[in-house]
Parts: structure tokens; C-alpha cells; sequence
């Protein structure tokens, strides 16, 4: 008979994987949508623009946030399943794994707190110019790129979830090391 933690653990890999692949999956539809038109609206426009009820007149949520929720919530499935990395990857492999991380941390912040800033700009500009509030979910960036351009509730999103992965592989990879420092202790 198998371990039941192992099975657990097996069970959380398999469900974090298909929430993975469903997301990428809803994420990929919304794309080709975009791609069939895309100068008719910003990139990730489609996705912030419309909500999909969950608890009717009570609950509901752009698909980017579902997308993204299920993709970290699968992601942190995935990792907690793994149970012993250093059986297949060695400690330079985790360190390595760790800086590219921290890497596409420092970037990923650096884009939220371009967007936020641009964004609150945009606001600002349109309220002054308008003299009226806008709809802050179609707000777009045609910068630095004038053929397309990226919706910014859409980008900011996505730069949160690339930030959150980053932070949670950071996590993952320091719990395991210590782990790994925690063995050769009590070895010695």
C-alpha cells in the first residue's frame, strides 16, 4: 500500500498541473481572439472588460483574475508536491533557479510600478483634459510599441502574477536549501 502523502502530494502535483493548463488554456482563447483583430483594442482589453458571474448579483470576476488566480494557486500546488528536489536537481542547480528568479522579480516589479505610475498619469490626464472620470479597466499603453498596445489593467495583472511566481519559486528554493542545510547537520 502507498503512502497516503505521497498520494496527497501526487494528487496536488495532477490538480495543480490540469488548473495550470486550464488557465493557459482560457488565457490561449482570449489571445487568438485579440490576434484575430488586434487593432480593434488593446492587447488583454477582452479579458478586463467583461466579468463572468460566479454567485449571481453578488460575486463576479474579470478573466484575467481568474486566470491568474488559478495559474498561482496551481503553481503553489506544483511546488508544495515536491517533496525531495535535490534527488533530481543539485543545490547549484536550486541557487541557479533562485537568481533567475530574483531576476524576473526585480523586472516584474520594476513593470508594476511603471504601470501604476503611467496609469495614475493616464487617469489624471483624462479627468483634466475631459473634465469627467473615465473607465479606468480601458485605459491602454500604445508605449513603446504604437502598433499595439497592452490594456493596463490586463498588464499590470500579468506583471503581478510573473512578480508572485517569482517571490513563491524564491520561497520554495530557500525552504528546500534549508532543508537540505537541515540534513547535512544532523548527518554530521
Amino acid at each position: 500500500m502507498q503512502n497516503p502523502m505521497k498520494q496527497l502530494y501526487k494528487g496536488y502535483r495532477i490538480v495543480g498541473i490540469l488548473m495550470i493548463i486550464f488557465a493557459v488554456t482560457l488565457y490561449s482563447i482570449y489571445f487568438y481572439i485579440w490576434l484575430k483583430a488586434p487593432e480593434i483594442h488593446p492587447l488583454g482589453e477582452n479579458m478586463v472588460k467583461y466579468e463572468i458571474t460566479i454567485v449571481p448579483g453578488i460575486f463576479t470576476i474579470k478573466p484575467i483574475t481568474l486566470i491568474i488566480v488559478v495559474i498561482i494557486f496551481g503553481y503553489i500546488l506544483v511546488l508544495e508536491s515536491i517533496r525531495n528536489p535535490l534527488a533530481k536537481a543539485s543545490v547549484e542547480k536550486l541557487y541557479t533557479i533562485e537568481a533567475i528568479a530574483l531576476i524576473i522579480l526585480f523586472i516584474s516589479v520594476y513593470e508594476l510600478i511603471f504601470n501604476f505610475m503611467y496609469w495614475n498619469s493616464l487617469i489624471t490626464t483624462e479627468f483634466l483634459v475631459k473634465g469627467s472620470t473615465v473607465n479606468i479597466d480601458l485605459l491602454s499603453s500604445k508605449f513603446p510599441y504604437s502598433k499595439f498596445s497592452w490594456n493596463l489593467v490586463f498588464a499590470t495583472k500579468f506583471f503581478f502574477m510573473i512578480s508572485s511566481i517569482s517571490i513563491l519559486t524564491i520561497f520554495f528554493t530557500n525552504r528546500w536549501l534549508k532543508k537540505d542545510d537541515a540534513l547535512k547537520t544532523t548527518q554530521v
